[in-house]
């Protein structure tokens, strides 16, 4: 199947290998050719090359889609029907891809997430237990004047963990 696929493909003037790195994760398309990543699981070859070839018809249909991203409005061609609007397009592929990937969820990720919130909370319940003052968003003064008397004070300089927030860049 595998091979009738790239014959089909290359039948359409398409360049397709399979033995290369890819520069995506499984596969990558880019000025009619598919690169294949040779990483790539045996079962999970088709269903990356029609991923693949589903971005060289976007391609066909919208040839700016390399420079703009492309736009939904034109690869479902919106503008004849009015009862659709593109917010709805968006929810109902986001549903698809939900129900497609599983790695769509970001469980790893999330249940890693909490993880580190649960044991950033047992820190800090038992470093308050010898100081009830200490505050995480607030420099620890306490520990401050303690550290700069000691052989560790190069943690101070080297080990400090900064957090800058995206939006207002306060630190």
């Amino acid at each position: 199947m595998q091979k009738t696929l790239i014959k089909y493909f290359k039948s359409l003037g398409i360049e397709v290998y399979t033995n290369t790195k890819a520069r995506g994760h499984q596969g990558f398309f880019l000025k009619n050719r598919i690169d294949i990543s040779k990483n790539t699981k045996e079962e999970r070859i088709i269903p990356t090359l029609l991923h693949e070839f589903a971005h060289y018809i976007h391609a066909k249909i919208e040839p700016e889609m390399v420079k703009t991203g492309g736009s939904l409005k034109t690869l479902f061609d919106l503008s004849t029907y009015q009862l659709i609007d593109l917010s709805t397009v968006q929810k109902e592929l986001l549903q698809v891809t939900s129900f497609v990937d599983e790695n769509s969820h970001l469980l790893k990720l999330k249940t890693h997430k909490e993880q580190m919130k649960n044991k950033i909370k047992t820190l800090e319940t038992e470093i308050k237990k010898d100081y009830p003052n200490f505050m995480r968003s607030k420099k620890f003064r306490e520990f401050d004047k303690y550290i700069k008397k000691s052989k560790a004070k190069y943690l101070l300089k080297y080990d400090r963990v900064k957090f800058i927030s995206p939006f207002l860049r306060h630190i």
